[in-house]
């Protein structure tokens, strides 16, 4: 996946990116209607528009950045949109990739890379604009779970507090900042450390996170 998306902006040429993955869809005229939006505000370099998350199963859930409303990154993170780092449900400007691509071999190639992206955006336009429909499908990554994927989840989530500490005021985000600290400095045993993290980053996705573990590390 990281590879097919690094060789598309290796090969793009246009103003703005899009990515939309292969079992997914999106509802017709979303991009027509959020690129004339792009249009009325030029100094945005990111939009940010409507996902159906996990369409088609029983746990679907919609998620609305915004209504045409413009934050910049600090703004982004203070709401936790980084709960949401999806490559996809959002137009990017294509300048904001020159120095970065996704990493090749790796899960949750998306907490590790969209933070980095939006970290370069001037301005962050949140849309109630158009819908992505995440299909949720038996034996695709995010529903499978192995040792690789728990190390790389938590790789992910390190990169993610290292961005966010280093680009806005953790001090704004107090129930993140304690255990996140707590986890990366103290003395503290691996599974605390591990857990906190998690639970610090991974919001209302941390108990199906914990569960899923545990099934890996009884087999």
């Amino acid at each position: 996946l990281s590879a097919a998306r690094n060789r598309g902006l290796d090969e793009a040429r246009g103003e703005y990116v899009t990515f939309v993955d292969s079992d997914d869809y999106i509802s017709p005229h979303t991009l027509q209607t959020n690129m004339k939006l792009l249009a009325l505000h030029p100094e945005a370099d990111v939009l940010e528009y409507p996902v159906c998350v996990y369409h088609g199963t029983a746990k679907a859930y919609r998620y609305t950045p915004g209504t045409c409303e413009i934050t910049d990154y600090t703004g982004w993170a203070h709401r936790k949109g980084y709960i949401h780092s999806y490559a996809w449900n959002k137009i990017y400007k294509r300048s904001l990739w020159k120095s970065l691509r996704f990493p090749e071999g790796r899960w949750y190639e998306d907490v590790f890379t969209i933070p980095a992206v939006l970290r370069q955006a001037r301005y962050i336009l949140r849309s109630d604009k158009g819908l992505y429909y995440y299909c949720s499908r038996q034996g695709s990554i995010s529903n499978t779970f192995c040792d690789k994927g728990i190390n790389d989840l938590l790789q992910a989530n390190l990169t993610l507090y290292r961005t966010l500490s280093d680009n806005t005021n953790l001090n704004d985000i107090p129930e993140r900042k304690i255990p996140l600290r707590r986890a990366l400095f103290a003395r503290r045993p691996l599974n605390y450390r591990i857990k906190a993290i998690l639970k610090a980053l991974s919001g209302n996705r941390y108990c199906g996170i914990v569960a899923r573990t545990r099934k890996v590390l009884k087999r």
